[in-house]
């Protein structure tokens, strides 16, 4: 898969040190690559999930992939 734009972003979030900043560029990368298809999608896995309000840096995305290294508890 080759995507200027999405390598850009990729690249800046990567680079980012404020964490909205960093969700917003992953999610612009995200609706790129769903944009383009890549893969074709066979199923969409429907989930539903409670969430602590005190848990911070929580973020749904399409992939439901979650880097535990960007949570935290307030």
């Amino acid at each position: 898969y080759s995507n200027p734009l999405f390598d850009k972003a990729i690249n800046q979030a990567r680079s980012a040190s404020d964490e909205n900043q960093r969700n917003q560029l992953l999610s612009k990368a995200e609706e790129l690559s769903l944009t383009d298809y890549p893969v074709v999608p066979l199923y969409t896995l429907k989930t539903r999930r409670l969430v602590n309000k005190n848990l911070k840096g929580w973020s749904e995305n399409l992939r439901d992939m979650h880097q535990v290294r960007y949570l935290r508890w307030e």
